[in-house]
């Protein structure tokens, strides 16, 4: 798709009312930001400031950080189960082994 068939209308539905970001355009369309931008600039479309785009990532992120902190507390070990991990990366570190050789030759 040219940047030239990307009508008015079609951006300003795109980008306003179902509040896609460039990428997002660039996406769908097959169509590079920078000439999504320039398109934009010659139509005159009103660009979102940095700050209204960011507030609306944050927003349109937010349900599935809330659902993915769910699955990451389901999917988290007991309190057993992790302290048994920790004791296993502690007795099978090179430290261990070492500290181990020196309280060995100490004792004899």
């Amino acid at each position: 798709m040219e940047k030239e068939d990307l009508s008015e209308k079609r951006l300003r539905e795109m980008y306003h009312d179902r509040e896609m970001s460039l990428s997002e355009i660039a996406d769908e369309t097959g169509v590079f930001s920078y000439h999504l931008w320039e398109r934009m600039e010659a139509l005159g479309i009103e660009r979102r400031s940095p700050g209204e785009g960011q507030q609306l990532k944050r927003e349109q992120q937010q349900p599935g950080e809330e659902e993915r902190g769910k699955d990451a507390d389901a999917d988290r070990p007991d309190e057993e189960e992790e302290q048994e991990r920790v004791s296993d990366r502690i007795y099978f570190s090179p430290l261990h082994y070492y500290v181990e050789e020196v309280m060995d030759k100490e004792a004899q």
